[in-house]
């Protein structure tokens, strides 16, 4: 299962004490657990993950909007213009230096249902 094939990566792959973190990127849309079907599952899967690395990051092109505060204190969100090379580059080095090392990198495709 998924959560068995995560536990072994982060436990032979990273010390007792180092940081991780875990990125989801989604291009145009942000969870809306009231409104869509994928938007109840994004935000089941980031508060499994908010159990499991130390840190949730939710990257995304589209303006943010308010209702994101509600989430796990370890959520993390960040607004990132498209095409944006170094945007991106600095948006992970931050991620890597403040919050420790990124064990996984989920990016959503299927934004629209």
């Amino acid at each position: 299962s998924l959560d068995i094939s995560i536990k072994r990566r982060l436990s032979s792959s990273s010390s007792a004490t180092e940081a991780t973190s875990i990125l989801f990127l989604s291009p145009t849309s942000w969870p809306e657990p009231n409104a869509t079907a994928a938007g109840i599952r994004t935000v089941s899967l980031l508060n499994h993950f908010a159990t499991r690395f130390d840190s949730v990051h939710f990257g995304c092109g589209a303006p943010m909007k308010e209702s994101m505060t509600r989430f796990a204190n370890n959520v993390h969100w960040h607004h990132i213009k498209p095409n944006r090379t170094d945007d991106m580059t600095n948006l992970l080095q931050h991620i890597q230096h403040t919050h420790g090392t990124i064990r996984a990198v989920v990016f959503d495709r299927f934004y629209a249902e």
